[in-house]
């Protein structure tokens, strides 16, 4: 039983297809620390299974088994284990990409709810200056989990957009409405004098990860 997310863990099984079937199947299933299944408390899966691999006989079933282990115990993500190599390579480079304007890249399902409480301005301002303060973080600290949470959450700015753009419209704050429509492009157009160093970020999203070719494969 090896640990992979805080105050949670995962259990490694093994076990034959069946009496006539030579195939054998490992699964990787979210657990408690006494090794009972549980189907909640992980924030990216739907239920208790987290990663299968099919095996042709035992002897590969079990060098498998003994790798996801490993991978496990030493910190690995179970995530990486559903992305070919070449998808992880695209996803890290994405959280990268993200993390080095993260200030900017997560505020944007919010941008359109604080123009209800102070001066566009100002807030934009601030984004700005929430830009300039990350310069001094996003190399010291990286968190693949928590640049995963933040796209996750970026997603809400899609419904929120459209109801808040809907508002200002009716109430004929044409401003307002534009910036809301161009939350994205508002974004970018801020954090774009904040370029960084993607490759460095991104080495240490694989490291979170990692990864290995022997488990990957």
């Amino acid at each position: 039983m090896a640990g992979w997310w805080p105050n949670g863990c995962c259990s490694v099984t093994t076990c034959n297809s069946g009496i006539l079937d030579k195939r054998w199947n490992t699964g990787v299933f979210a657990c408690n620390k006494r090794g009972w299944s549980k189907s909640d408390g992980f924030p990216f899966t739907s239920g208790g299974l987290l990663y299968t691999q099919e095996y042709a006989d035992e002897v590969q079933a079990m060098a498998g088994h003994q790798a996801l282990v490993d991978f496990l115990s030493r910190g690995g993500n179970v995530q990486a284990l559903n992305f070919t190599p070449d998808e992880i390579m695209r996803v890290s480079w994405l959280r990268a990409v993200e993390w080095l304007k993260w200030p900017s890249f997560v505020v944007q399902p919010l941008l359109p709810i604080l123009y209800f409480f102070a001066p566009y301005r100002l807030i934009l301002v601030a984004v700005l200056l929430a830009n300039v303060v990350w310069l001094c973080v996003r190399y010291r600290f990286v968190s693949y989990t928590l640049a995963t949470l933040g796209c996750l959450f970026v997603r809400l700015k899609w419904p929120i957009m459209l109801v808040c753009g809907v508002y200002f419209l009716w109430r004929q704050e044409y401003v307002l409405t534009i910036l809301t429509a161009l939350t994205p492009i508002v974004a970018t157009g801020i954090s774009a004098p904040f370029v960084g160093k993607i490759g460095i970020v991104q080495q240490r999203f694989l490291a979170q990860l990692s990864v290995t070719p022997s488990v990957l494969e």
